[in-house]
């Protein structure tokens, strides 16, 4: 969890940046209690979170189908705004 919070870039991030450091240190916490407690739920909610935050990352990803597509072939310029969590 320490890697994804150095990650951040709160000067660029905004509230995403914030949001995620929070769900981070939540997340992190979670898996501490776990271990503590040798307790299966707080490691059930951390995996919960994580697969949650996995699948929408997933779903920012360009789709399979669209990788043959005449706008993503390589050499094409792709004009794009980029949105940074790091």
């Amino acid at each position: 969890m320490t890697e994804l919070s150095l990650s951040l870039n709160h000067s660029v991030g905004g509230d995403l940046s914030k949001n995620l450091a929070e769900l981070y240190a939540h997340t992190e916490m979670l898996l501490i209690q776990a271990n503590v407690k040798q307790s299966d739920g707080p490691l059930a909610e951390a995996e919960r979170l994580l697969s949650t935050l996995q699948e929408a990352w997933q779903g920012c990803s360009v789709p399979e189908q669209l990788a043959g597509e005449e706008l993503l072939k390589p050499g094409r310029a792709i004009s794009y705004e980029p949105v940074s969590t790091a």
